[in-house]
């Protein structure tokens, strides 16, 4: 079995750097377009989510390798 470093770090970095980061800032964008902090909240943590399962999917697939 061959691991892929470049996509088991790609994964790690957005799923704990990139994802929680990002999500913050298009919540707080979103969250003052429509005036609501409720909906920034709700923005954020359904991107952190998003990005967190994505970032895991990639490190699942950096361990599993090509065969």
């Amino acid at each position: 079995m061959e691991t892929k470093p470049k996509l088991v770090n790609w994964g790690l970095a957005i799923a704990f750097l990139i994802g929680p980061i990002l999500s913050w800032f298009l919540g707080r964008i979103y969250g003052s377009m429509v005036s609501s902090g409720f909906a920034a909240a709700y923005v954020t943590f359904i991107l952190i989510f998003v990005f967190f399962v994505t970032g895991i999917v990639m490190v699942i697939k950096g361990f599993k390798g090509s065969k």
